[in-house]
């Protein structure tokens, strides 16, 4: 089974040109909407406000509990998942976060939270497994040594 989507980000400015779209395959569609999913905050899509993830509203800084707040972002990506990547079954999230030294702006060192996501899943269509990973940095602070 040979199906091609389109791929992220969308080239709409060579529609009227009639230059074709890039295209992709099933498990990079899946990995474009997934990465869409995670970066994207709730009511950023006008016409659709529950599209997005809690990630971004959380605050990493000051938590007391941290373990609690982890798996009620994880419920909350599995929930996002069902809803708007229908393309999967059997979905599982981990979420790990670390601090992680940045490259230093000036003197003194830079630290930031790194939160790792990993997404197993089968595709529904084939059954075939999938992983998905990405990171993201959030919750600056600074330092100095």
């Amino acid at each position: 089974m040979n199906i091609e989507f389109y791929a992220l980000p969308i080239a709409l400015h060579s529609v009227p040109s009639g230059k074709t779209l890039t295209r992709c395959s099933l498990k990079q569609s899946i990995a474009h909407n997934l990465h869409l999913i995670l970066t994207s905050t709730f009511n950023s899509l006008s016409s659709d406000d529950q599209f997005g993830c809690r990630i971004w509203d959380a605050d990493f800084d000051n938590i007391s509990n941290q373990n609690k707040q982890k798996e009620e972002i994880i419920h909350s990506i599995q929930q996002v998942i069902a809803r708007y990547e229908r393309r999967l079954t059997q979905t599982r999230v981990e979420l790990r976060l670390q601090q992680e030294e940045a490259e230093p702006r000036q003197a003194g060192t830079r630290v930031k939270k790194k939160l790792s996501i990993v997404i197993t899943a089968h595709i529904q269509l084939t059954n075939e497994p999938i992983v998905y990973r990405d990171h993201f940095f959030v919750s600056p602070l600074s330092y100095d040594l």
